[in-house]
Order: structure tokens, then C-alpha cells, then sequence
């Protein structure tokens, strides 16, 4: 599509050569065989362009070849800062459409047309000092590290305030190393949020060295929970993958047992009851009754009262209320079983009995 495209936008008179072609001489197959093993042995562009200004200094270069170059570029604005130099030396300006097709935007495909049209005999100088692009907020989903409960990497957060100008520092830099190196010593030095550091390396303009910095500073981040949303700072499957290896999600908190509900039903006190009422004898309604109660564990005082109300003697009703006081779970309204006790001397035992026991 960009091809189609800008062959129609190129009607214009061929294009003026800067250098001329008698000083300079051109580049062999075989030069250019060494140029392409030098450039793909290296992953810095920066690194890239050096290399073939020096290796190009004194050349001229076909289409062919220039495109050839082209395309072991990843970002578009240093394939442009390629492109507009290596078009000074071409021997072949009217073949220069095939480039376009290396430029994975449309918007860096017409950087480079711009420059082409707008080339004349007064602009042959070297296209160094074309200003990098402002970076623009791309429009990401961005985490809120208010209200963050999960794993710290660091605290206390750094302010919008200093953010604001740690972000000012970064972006007036020139070059991805030396953002990097801000960055990474910025991070040491402070925690940042990964909101915060989402927007600190899209600064950086090379997805390589994004995810160098991000594979790096994952332990040492305000919102550890959060670091995947990094990942959309990255479109190559390779880095996005790497993301995920090194981020360890939440450990979720073991889940604790579930107490069994400490109660004796009202079915199962029916049968207590009944069980008891069978018994003849005083001595066994009480021996039975503390067996049962020893059994069931979990009663309350009102259930206690029921029970009391069962055994005759008001000795046995004294000894079976503080035997019973270990098995109630409402002790605090176990006044409701003393007042089962007939004589007031009896209740007095109890309340000693229980003050002995607290």
C-alpha cells in the first residue's frame, strides 16, 4: 500500500545528485557483503549508523543496495536518518520508490518523501541534526498505585511533583543509552510506580533497550502486582514473553481452616432430654447428663438451664452447674443456670466455683 502510494506521489523531475560522482567510487558487491555482515552482528542502531557512515564515506550506493541496508533498522526514524544520507550518494534517484517498501510506517515513509522533494543543491550537507520526534503519551491503560495492596518493591512513592521532573530530565536526552542509564539510576535512587516507569521508558526509543530496562527494574517497583502492564510498551513476542517470565504473580494468602460451628441443635438437645428423662434414678440422671454434656461439648446457658431443670436433688443441680460451666460457650450469661439453684448459699458456691476457674 505505501509503495502504490508514494509511486504516485513521486512525480517529480529526477533527483539531483549532492556529491559528485566522479570523486567518489562505488560500492562493490563484495564491500557491500562486508557492510551487511558488520551491521547484523549489531543491535544498537546508533551503533548501525556509525558504521555505515564511516563504511560509505567515500562510496556511492544503488537503490538496490540502499534498501538492502534499509531494512536492518527496526525503528523508522533511523532508517529515515539512513535513507535521506545514503540519497546524497545514489546513483540511481529515479529506482528510490523500491525503498519505501522497508518502512513499517506510512508516516516514516513520508518523512522520507519530504526530504526527497524538498532536496535541492543547497541541503547537501550530512542529515545529523534533524531533531528527534517529541515523545508523544501513546495511549495506554495505566495501573492506579493509590490504592495498591499488593507487593511493595520499594516505598515510599516518589511524588507527581518530582516525577514531573525526573520525566523532564529523562526526555531531554539524545539517545537511548544515555535514557537508559538516567533511567536505571533514577530507579536505584527512588521508587516509582509502574505507571511511573511505563512513562519513563517510552521514552526510549528502541524496543530492545525497552525491555532491557524493564526485564531489570521489575523487583524494585512501587506495584509489583501491576508489571504486566509494561508489556504494552513492547510489541515483539520475544520481549512480551520475557515479561511474563520474569514476573511472579501474588501469592494468594492460604486460606484459613473453618472452624466448626461450636452448638449443641435443638434436635440434638431434644434427644439429651429424653435420654435423661428415661433414667429412674437421681444418680444416674446425673451421671448420664454429665456424660452427655462431656460429649456434646458446646452448649448454652439456656440449654444448660433445660438440662438443670431435670435433676432433683439440689446438691446434684450445684455440682452438675459447675461441671456444666466448662462446656457453655456464653459463660458471660451463665447467671441464667444460678437462678436454677433453690437455696441462695448454693448460688454463692457457683459464683465462687467460677471465680476460682477465671
Amino acid at each position: 500500500m505505501i509503495k502504490k502510494l508514494l509511486t504516485l506521489l513521486l512525480i517529480i523531475p529526477f533527483f539531483i545528485n549532492v556529491f559528485s560522482q566522479n570523486s567518489l567510487s562505488p560500492l562493490t558487491n563484495n564491500q557491500y557483503n562486508i557492510l551487511i555482515n558488520k551491521i547484523s552482528s549489531v543491535s544498537n542502531e546508533d551503533t548501525k549508523l556509525k558504521i555505515i557512515e564511516n563504511d560509505l564515506s567515500a562510496k556511492t550506493i544503488t537503490s538496490k543496495q540502499m534498501e538492502g541496508i534499509a531494512i536492518f533498522f527496526i525503528s523508522d526514524y533511523q532508517r529515515y536518518l539512513f535513507c535521506a544520507n545514503a540519497y546524497q550518494k545514489l546513483t540511481d534517484p529515479e529506482n528510490v520508490y523500491s525503498v519505501f517498501d522497508g518502512f513499517n510506517n506510512l508516516s516514516g515513509a513520508l518523512r522520507f518523501y519530504n526530504y526527497i522533494s524538498n532536496y535541492s543543491d543547497d541541503n547537501q550537507t550530512q542529515v545529523t541534526a534533524i531533531p528527534e520526534p517529541e515523545p508523544v503519551e501513546a495511549d495506554f491503560e495505566y495501573p492506579n498505585p493509590n490504592f495498591y495492596s499488593g507487593e511493595c518493591g520499594c516505598e515510599p512513592l516518589v511524588s507527581d511533583r518530582s516525577f514531573d521532573g525526573y520525566f523532564y530530565k529523562v526526555s531531554q536526552i539524545k539517545g537511548d543509552d544515555g535514557k537508559m542509564d538516567l533511567i536505571l539510576n533514577l530507579v536505584d535512587e527512588h521508587c516509582f510506580s509502574v505507571t511511573q516507569i511505563m512513562k519513563l521508558v517510552n521514552l526510549i526509543q528502541f524496543e530492545e533497550n525497552r525491555f532491557s530496562v524493564l526485564s531489570t527494574i521489575y523487583p524494585i517497583v512501587f506495584d509489583k502486582d501491576n508489571y504486566l502492564y509494561v508489556k504494552q510498551l513492547l510489541t515483539n513476542m520475544n520481549y512480551i514473553n520475557g515479561i511474563n517470565e520474569i514476573y511472579s504473580p501474588p501469592l494468594k494468602p492460604k486460606p484459613q481452616p473453618i472452624e466448626p460451628i461450636c452448638e449443641v441443635t435443638d434436635y440434638e438437645l431434644g434427644l439429651i432430654i429424653t435420654q435423661i428423662e428415661n433414667e429412674s434414678f437421681e444418680t444416674d440422671k446425673l451421671r448420664l447428663a454429665k456424660n452427655l454434656v462431656e460429649k456434646n461439648e458446646c452448649f448454652t446457658s439456656m440449654q444448660i438451664v433445660e438440662l438443670i431443670k431435670l435433676i432433683g436433688f439440689e446438691a446434684d443441680k450445684l455440682d452438675f452447674a459447675k461441671f456444666a460451666w466448662h462446656y457453655t460457650i456464653d459463660k458471660n450469661n451463665y447467671s441464667f443456670v444460678s437462678q436454677e439453684l433453690g437455696y441462695s448459699t448454693d448460688r454463692e458456691a457457683l459464683q465462687v466455683y467460677i471465680d476460682a476457674q477465671e
